[in-house]
């Protein structure tokens, strides 16, 4: 169990990591969700994960970061993954 926040994306880019998996499934409201499936942690928005990754990435390492994502959302989920990554 714990709570997911967008900040241990922030951290992990900034120490250096450049390879970022993200579990995602459908949310509510079509809006796609990271989260360890069944598991107790939390959930938090596609979207804000990806802003956080935009941002960060680059500020501390110059190398790029891969994001392996475990895709566990319907078609159109996945459509909308793909707009907010544009």
């Amino acid at each position: 169990t714990s709570h997911s926040s967008t900040v241990a994306y922030a951290k992990a880019l900034a120490a250096g990591c450049r390879c970022v998996e993200l579990d995602c499934w459908d949310g509510p409201g079509g809006e796609p969700i990271i989260h360890h499936g069944y598991t107790f942690t939390s959930k938090i928005l596609f979207y804000d994960v990806i802003k956080v990754i935009d941002q960060q990435s680059f500020l501390t390492n110059p190398y790029p970061v891969t994001l392996s994502i475990e895709n566990h959302c319907g078609l159109a989920q996945q459509r909308r993954m793909a707009e907010i990554m544009k």
